[in-house]
């Protein structure tokens, strides 16, 4: 089973990474499909937190608007980075 901050960076990355490669937000769906989650209710709920604590910010009433604010910006590098005391 993965850790909650796991999913979080998983779909932080995701929702970046999607965002570039198609110029616009992707959908709930697609971002499903590229994290390889089992629905799209899991995607959302895991969104919906991301925006309760500030890191996803999403205009009401307005399709494909998900972007990283910068807090998901620092929280995604700050996940990303290697582990003190790791190799380098």
């Amino acid at each position: 089973m993965k850790q909650n901050g796991d999913r979080r960076l998983e779909l932080l990355s995701a929702l970046e990474r999607l965002r570039a490669e198609m110029g616009y937000s992707p959908s709930y769906h697609e971002l499903k499909q590229a994290l390889g989650w089992s629905s799209t209710d899991v995607v959302w709920r895991w969104a919906w937190r991301l925006f309760v604590e500030g890191c996803v910010a999403i205009d009401y009433g307005r399709a494909r608007t998900a972007r990283l604010t910068e807090k998901g910006r620092r929280t995604l590098l700050a996940g990303q980075k290697p582990a003190a005391g790791g190799q380098g």
